[in-house]
Order: C-alpha cells, then sequence, then structure tokens
C-alpha cells in the first residue's frame, strides 16, 4: 500500500527512462523527504518527471557520480544495467547504505533462484529492479516494490500503475508487463 500510494500515477516523461524513474522510485521509498518533495510538487508528475531525467544524464554520463570515468550512453539507449549499479552503489541515495548491489541475470534452465532472491530483497525491506523485455532482448524496467513466495508487484513507469507477476508467470517466460514477457536480470543487493 505505501509504495502504491507514493508512485500511482508518476508516469516517464519520455520511452527512455524507465531505468531512471525505477531509480527514482526507489529513493521516494526510501527517503520519505524525498518522497514529500516530489509529491507536494506543484505538478508531482513534472516533478518526477524532471528527476528521471536528471538520473539518466548521470547513468549515461561519461564520469559516474564519483568521477570515474564509465562508458557513455546516448538517451535512447535507456539506463544500462552497469550504469545503474554504479548509482545504486554511489552516496547519491539511491541504493540502500550500506548495500552493494549487481546483476543478476535471470538463467532460463533456473529463473526460480533469481524469483527466490528478489522475495528475500522484498522481505529485507529492499525494493528490486527488474530488466523485462521480449524473447531477444531487454527493453523495459520496473521496479519490484511488493513480494511474497508466488508473487511479485511492480511498479511499471510506462503506465504509472502496478503490475502483478506470478512466479509461474516468471518461471515460464510468460509475464504480462505492458507487451514485455520476459524477466531478463534483476538488480540485487549482495
Amino acid at each position: 500500500p505505501g509504495a502504491e500510494h507514493r508512485l500511482s500515477g508518476l508516469r516517464q516523461p519520455d520511452g527512455h527512462t524507465c531505468g531512471s524513474c525505477s531509480l527514482v522510485a526507489m529513493k521516494m521509498l526510501r527517503n520519505p523527504s524525498y518522497a514529500e518533495m516530489i509529491l507536494t510538487a506543484p505538478n508531482p508528475e513534472s516533478a518526477f518527471g524532471n528527476a528521471a531525467l536528471g538520473v539518466l544524464r548521470k547513468t549515461n554520463a561519461g564520469r559516474d557520480a564519483a568521477g570515474r570515468r564509465q562508458l557513455p550512453w546516448p538517451r535512447i539507449g535507456g539506463t544500462r544495467p552497469a550504469a545503474m549499479v554504479r548509482l545504486l552503489n554511489s552516496d547519491e541515495g539511491f541504493g540502500a547504505r550500506g548495500l552493494r548491489y549487481r546483476n543478476a541475470v535471470i538463467d532460463p534452465r533456473r529463473p526460480g533462484q533469481v524469483f527466490d532472491q528478489i522475495v528475500a530483497c522484498l522481505h529485507s525491506g529492499e525494493p528490486v529492479p527488474l530488466y523485462v523485455g521480449d524473447h531477444r532482448w531487454m527493453q523495459h524496467i520496473v521496479l519490484i516494490t511488493q513480494a511474497d513466495s508466488d508473487l511479485l508487484r511492480a511498479y511499471n513507469p510506462a503506465s504509472g500503475g502496478f503490475d502483478t507477476i506470478t512466479r509461474t508467470a516468471f518461471i515460464a517466460d510468460e509475464i504480462q508487463v505492458g507487451p514485455w514477457t520476459r524477466p531478463w536480470l534483476a538488480i540485487l543487493p549482495h
């Protein structure tokens, strides 16, 4: 209920900011004053979109938040997993203090392993970015905000709403997140 209340209706400002929107949503869930700043703005959706565009500039720049060189990436390419991990591992308040993040590629032979890791993260209070797509490649990013052993609830920045992903659908590559059916990788703390 908390995530849905804070994130409902907040949509990505363009077709390239699903990853940066997921990062802004993570920070909102982690930092009540940051969330309040966005939600009490004269136009919350615009404030959210501007925050996401700022994050996209950071993740796609030639240098990361700590000033280290990283692969510059065109805006049209969205947020690369490595850039998301770097920002979550920075001191900018997107990731949880004391945690280090990594990519967890979903092995199609054993997808249940990552599903279970996502559930464990949510049980410890940590939302999880999930890259989804078709059977060729990942094309969109959602933020898992709730989980139990059979179900994930994902904030979808494309719609500003929430999608449900069952364990059965996750394992069978038959999720229904907009037009996307396959979970590709999760960004998990370790």
